[in-house]
């Protein structure tokens, strides 16, 4: 697409970005701004009306085509720049520890001792009021540079309590990649445990426990923990022990508000995919989505898979009122682009439960190759039931061996394919669900039922 960058920049503007930028055209004189104004006056709500702007502006050069894809290039490129300024004006001026800490590395290229200083003392002191350690440790080295430089006694003194300090930054520094690695191979675990090149990093019990004893820092602890209750997935009795402690843990911290609640809804999500994989009561995952989703809105995560969970398990219920309301104000929020599948499945479902076969069966065929997994086969297994429902026995045969070939492609994802072999055997055998109550998600529960 022909100035991709330009229409992804001029999409994300906020009402402040956007008035910001009108009033910087204003006052600019270079014709290069004209394409950046006619951009910010018009509503650009598709990539064709953005795209019909640049042929105007394009045509209104009057050069040969050659030329004019130049000077065309050369607009799009000054439109970015102007975006990109605003922006990173905005995040000097709103954000007090990316300012100092430019400032301190301006001024000790500039050889300025009093002013690195003020700024370099000023963004430590900003870093350890907000627990803030990655890329720190460059502060200090500016700090122990400038006090070497003096072999006055109080500054050796100072140096030496200065590279104290940084001793401990690289130590809480070095449990945040830590974490950060292993919080992404657990995840890479629950996706696919059999994963040779996941599996031969898995640490032992062991090596985690004594980096989780080794942090004094409450929210590395907890990151570990949660780590480790992942690589326990697939051991139910450990998975749900962990879970709860973590739970606890978490909830008697000392963490601030704010991080309690990144570690409650890490422990949720795991606790509602655990409750995918084997089974909880719908009151109680419900229950847990609504609180992923209060903290999502409090901080404007838009998550769009936690969201559609939060949807799907009201459907299940059967309570379409909250479903709807929530689907009418946020769903342009959390279901953007390709992501719109997830709406489409909702409506799809929705229909299913009201009984509305024909409304439903013309969404499922197109998500059935969604790139979404849980899309693909769920959306596969309601088709199957309707058909069932309907008896369309002659179709039937050919969707079940249609899952039962995509679920074995697939297989490597655990958490999907176990039960979703478990519901297709129990189709193909025509039998009621053998597993006790709460043992199996609702959703196959419902497919499955007679």
């Amino acid at each position: 697409m022909k100035g991709k960058r330009l229409y992804l920049l001029i999409t994300s503007l906020d009402k402040t970005e956007h008035r910001q930028l009108i009033n910087l055209c204003k006052n600019t004189k270079d014709k290069r701004i004209e394409l950046l104004t006619r951009l910010l006056l018009k509503k650009i709500s598709s990539e064709k009306i953005f795209l019909n702007i640049l042929d105007d502006v394009q045509l209104s050069f009057n050069n040969n085509e050659l030329e004019s894809d130049k000077k065309l290039r050369r607009y799009v490129d000054y439109s970015c720049k102007q975006i990109e300024s605003v922006l990173l004006f905005n995040e000097l001026e709103n954000n007090k520890f990316v300012r100092t800490k430019n400032l301190a590395k301006i001024f000790d290229k500039k050889n300025q001792d009093e002013l690195t200083k003020y700024y370099n003392d000023s963004t430590i002191n900003i870093a350890k009021e907000s627990s803030i350690n990655s890329g720190i440790e460059v502060h200090y080295d500016i700090k122990m540079r400038w006090l070497a430089r003096n072999q006055f006694k109080q500054d050796i003194i100072d140096l030496k309590n200065t590279l104290h300090a940084k001793k401990i930054i690289i130590n809480e520094h070095y449990h945040e990649e830590m974490t950060s690695y292993y919080n992404v191979l657990s995840g890479l675990f629950l996706d696919n445990p059999k994963d040779i090149l996941v599996k031969n990093q898995i640490p032992k019990y062991d090596t985690i426990k004594s980096l989780q004893k080794s942090t004094s820092d409450e929210f590395n602890k907890l990151l570990y923990g949660i780590a480790l209750a992942r690589f326990n997935f697939f051991n139910k009795n450990k998975l749900f022990q962990s879970i709860e402690l973590l739970l606890k843990d978490n909830a008697r911290s000392n963490l601030s508000s704010d991080n309690k609640d990144k570690i409650s809804r890490s422990i949720l999500f795991l606790k509602n995919t655990a409750g995918l994989y084997y089974g909880q009561p719908i009151n109680k995952m419900i229950d847990d989505a609504k609180y992923i989703f209060n903290i999502m809105i409090n901080y404007q995560y838009y998550d769009s898979i936690s969201f559609f969970f939060l949807v799907f398990f009201h459907l299940i219920d059967e309570d379409f009122y909250q479903a709807d309301i929530l689907l009418k104000k946020y769903s342009t929020a959390f279901f953007k682009g390709k992501k719109n599948e997830y709406y489409l499945f909702l409506q799809a479902f929705k229909n299913f439960q009201l009984g509305f076969f024909d409304n439903a069966l013309t969404e499922l065929p197109q998500l059935a190759y969604s790139s979404s997994q849980y899309l693909a086969i769920w959306s596969r297994l309601l088709e199957i039931k309707i058909h069932q429902i309907l008896k369309n026995d002659l179709l039937l045969n050919s969707l079940i061996n249609r899952a039962n070939r995509y679920v074995l492609n697939n297989k490597e994802k655990n958490i999907l394919s176990e039960p979703c072999l478990y519901v297709l055997k129990n189709i193909e055998n025509k039998k009621n669900i053998i597993k006790n109550n709460n043992s199996l998600f609702k959703f196959y529960e419902l497919i499955l039922a007679k």
